[in-house]
């Protein structure tokens, strides 16, 4: 519509014919377009979007992928075509196109590694056609890759909670990725380094299961990072301490710890710096030992 700004959230665009723009066709429009996908949509220019006469629409969180502008995928206008618009792009995977110098936090389309791993694509060449499934698989290296104050709404296309864990799944969807997803191989027995925690648990800190660290000497004032991996809803942690090393209990933010500062390091991987007010036992001035341990049961309140 001529004019038109309207907002466009969780939305998914798969399967439609145009004659500019598959999916969508700006004429001095400039659309705000958060957490959708566009997927096997085709048209003569434009496979997703044809942007023309002054329309910059506005991207958030959105993903372009195996669309189709005539007889080809591999064009950057099989994504998006562009005539006197300029559209603005943050946390954006949109293929045939590398995004990383523009906005913030956007991939590079250009790059098969990029591939968002739709469930179910379907094939461009055959729209319009129904099906298809645009949901990311565990792998995709779009999950937790968005950009949060973007979308206030509460739930997912699904009506899922929006977010699951540190950041928000680009796409309509959010994925529930467990660490047996992430971490196939991982033994719930295995504790190859001996530090008191499996294999599973210590992939689960972000260790690399040859030098995680099980203990750490607590005092008063002192400073104390721990990682831990963010994608998963079903692996919890929670820092305890200790003065024997036998009986362990769980520690109090505010009272037993401050959080200082929470950092992301790598995909997927969180950095937390902790300040410890634990001091010695008055009676046996013993030290308090601290450590970080995880659980498939939610921590006690």
């Amino acid at each position: 519509r001529l004019g038109a700004n309207p907002t466009i959230s969780n939305c998914l665009f798969q399967g439609n014919e145009g004659f500019n723009g598959g999916a969508i066709h700006n004429f001095q429009s400039s659309p705000t377009i958060i957490n959708s996908s566009f997927q096997g949509n085709k048209s003569e220019n434009g496979g997703a979007l044809y942007n023309t006469s002054s329309s910059n629409p506005a991207l958030s969180n959105c993903i372009i992928w195996l669309n189709r502008k005539f007889f080809s995928n591999t064009d950057p206008s099989a994504s998006v075509f562009n005539n006197a618009s300029t559209p603005t792009y943050h946390h954006c995977l949109v293929e045939n196109w590398d995004l990383t110098g523009t906005g913030s936090g956007n991939f590079d389309g250009t790059n098969p590694a990029n591939d968002p791993l739709f469930t179910t694509s379907v094939n461009p060449a055959s729209s319009p056609q129904t099906g298809g499934d645009l949901h990311l698989l565990p792998a995709s290296p779009a999950i937790g890759q968005g950009l949060n104050s973007a979308n206030t709404t509460p739930t997912d296309l699904d009506g899922n909670a929006r977010i699951i864990g540190a950041k928000i799944d680009l796409g309509p969807y959010e994925t529930a990725v467990t660490f047996a997803d992430l971490f196939p191989s991982g033994d719930p027995t295995l504790d190859s380094d001996e530090n008191g925690f499996s294999d599973y648990y210590d992939y689960a800190a972000g260790g690399d299961l040859a030098t995680t660290p099980a203990l750490s000497q607590a005092s008063g004032n002192t400073l104390f990072k721990a990682t831990r991996r963010t994608e998963s809803g079903d692996v919890y942690g929670q820092y305890e301490k200790s003065s024997n090393l036998i009986d362990w209990f769980p520690m109090i933010e505010n009272v037993d710890y401050l959080i200082e500062s929470s950092t992301s390091l790598d995909t997927g991987i969180e950095e937390i710096t902790l300040r410890l007010l634990l001091i010695p036992d008055s009676t046996t001035n013993r030290v308090y030992f601290f450590r970080q341990s995880f659980s498939t049961s939610p921590p006690s309140p």
